[in-house]
């Protein structure tokens, strides 16, 4: 899903709901969204669909610890298993 600001950007024609929403931000904080956007409320709902998005998504880190923690425990029960069986 391509976002609002890349819409915008070709110039397509689309149609946002939005609700306006008061938000308090710090003022070098505003100051330093204005340097790099033309427009606060694509920007600052840009960032918050990436945060929500990257937050609600594990992390490749993430990920690969969990397989690597039941990947100990598979090789646990592994050695277990092979410590009973006999070998004819």
């Amino acid at each position: 899903m391509r976002s609002a600001i890349e819409i915008a950007r070709t110039g397509e024609l689309f149609y946002l709901s939005l609700m306006i929403v008061q938000v308090n931000l710090p003022d070098d904080l505003v100051a330093r969204i204005d340097e790099i956007a033309d427009d606060r409320t694509a920007f600052v709902s840009e960032a918050v669909r990436r945060h929500l998005r990257d937050t609600s998504e594990p992390s490749r880190e993430d990920e690969i610890s969990r397989i690597n923690a039941l990947a100990e425990e598979l090789n646990r029960e592994a050695e277990d298993v092979l410590e009973y069986q006999v070998i004819s």
